[in-house]
């Protein structure tokens, strides 16, 4: 009885599904170069027997705590005044720790997919390349910056929607600052700032706080989701997913 295993956990797919048909979520196929109907997102980036169970396992309980972060920033911004929940800066960091290395594990199991025509060799090499990552730490200077970096949720103020692709870390740049962001819904992100950020705008960060930053540049959220695009094919993978079709047109438009 073959299983099917997941490229893209989905409790991050659910947040993407389109608001007037719940349960679907739009898809963009890189390869084909074509946005196709609606699908369940649950059965969304799955494929039969593609991870062992063990594996499977050990991703699961990595991404665990992410899950439980991204539904504590989620209650968060819904109520940005309650002081029923509270995140605390260094367990957060823990957790989004957690969540990169299962993320890398993904990738670079999925990278390599493509080594060797021999199927059941590929399977053996590749599992063992995610039971290596998954036993491994951070790289000092992944970890360092993260050590040295806030937790904020960037709160998407504009009119375009992240989507959401296989390849889910964005590193880079806004407003001068070093930036890792993770979309964890249409409009809401966890990113690390490096402190910088917290001087330049005053910010009072206390120590069980997760600051939310209204951001309402639009051109930075497009942006983001063109580097999501080019993750995609740097990985050499195929599909990317969004609640709004007019995202996955846009991005379709870089692709011709």
């Amino acid at each position: 009885m073959s299983n099917d295993h997941l490229i893209l956990p989905r409790f991050l797919l659910k947040r993407f599904e389109i608001p007037e048909k719940p349960g679907l979520i739009w898809r963009l196929d890189i390869g084909k170069k074509k946005i196709g109907p609606p699908i369940p997102w649950s059965s969304a980036n799955t494929s039969p027997d593609y991870y062992s169970a063990g594996n499977e396992a050990r991703f699961c309980k990595l991404e665990l705590l992410f899950s439980r972060l991204c539904k504590m920033a989620t209650v968060i911004n819904n109520n940005p005044e309650s002081d029923d929940v509270i995140i605390n800066q260094i367990k957060a960091k823990e957790f989004i720790k957690d969540w990169v290395l299962a993320d890398a594990g993904r990738m670079r199991f999925n990278m390599n997919t493509k080594t060797t025509d021999d199927e059941e060799y590929n399977y053996r090499e590749r599992n063992a390349v995610i039971s290596d990552v998954c036993k491994c730490e951070l790289p000092k200077s992944a970890s360092d910056f993260i050590d040295n970096s806030c937790v904020v949720l960037l709160r998407n103020s504009t009119s375009v929607d992240f989507v959401l692709g296989s390849c889910h870390r964005i590193e880079g740049g806004l407003e001068g600052c070093a930036t890792v962001i993770f979309p964890i819904s249409p409009k809401l992100a966890l990113c690390f700032v490096d402190k910088k950020w917290i001087r330049n705008k005053a910010v009072d960060l206390k120590e069980n706080e997760i600051v939310i930053w209204n951001y309402d540049n639009q051109d930075h959220i497009l942006g983001i989701n063109k580097y999501v695009l080019e993750g995609v094919q740097r990985a050499d993978l195929n599909e990317i997913y969004s609640c709004s079709k007019n995202e996955l047109e846009r991005l379709l438009d870089n692709l011709v």
